[in-house]
């Protein structure tokens, strides 16, 4: 199994989830080395408390494609078991689901998805300073929609990107 890599801080899951990617592609790359770099690309800045947007985010996991030799494709309406179907012809999917607490500024998260056992997936970077989590099918459905909770957090602008190797 690839050791994956996590985030150390509140804002550069976008970078993280590149680098995973680039893992999950068969090419070695790693933190010390290499996200530098990655965080250049995707115009990352450390005092940014929001990260990296989505288009930029998008820009640079093309331009790695073309590197890494992965096909992307961008989705901003997708369901659960799209992401189910693309998982079990070896894929690997990359969320991107903002959410914010009442009256907070917007916050987002990006997150890498593989390996999906019956309703099970498993979550790369999904939990701060945990590099893999086990992700319930109903906890990733409320990453894949627009909403509001009950307790004031919403979920909205989710963003899928499915990649393939080629």
């Amino acid at each position: 199994m690839r050791r994956y890599a996590r985030q150390y801080d509140d804002s550069s899951c976008g970078p993280i989830a590149i680098l995973n990617v680039i893992k999950w592609a068969g090419y070695r790359c790693t933190i010390k080395n290499d996200l530098k770099h990655i965080k250049k690309l995707c115009g990352y800045y450390e005092n940014r408390p929001r990260g990296v947007c989505p288009d930029d985010l998008d820009r640079v996991l093309r331009l790695c494609g073309r590197r890494f030799k992965f096909e992307v494709r961008r989705l901003t309406v997708f369901k659960v078991k799209d992401i189910i179907k693309h998982l079990r012809n070896e894929g690997v999917v990359v969320v991107d689901y903002g959410y914010k607490k009442r009256k907070e500024v917007y916050i987002h998260n990006a997150i890498l998805v593989a390996v999906s056992e019956g309703d099970i997936f498993t979550g790369i970077n999904f939990f701060r300073n945990k590099t893999i989590s086990k992700l319930k099918i109903k906890k990733l459905k409320e990453y894949c929609r627009c909403y509001t909770l009950d307790g004031g957090v919403t979920y909205e602008y989710p963003v899928a990107w499915f990649l393939t190797k080629y």
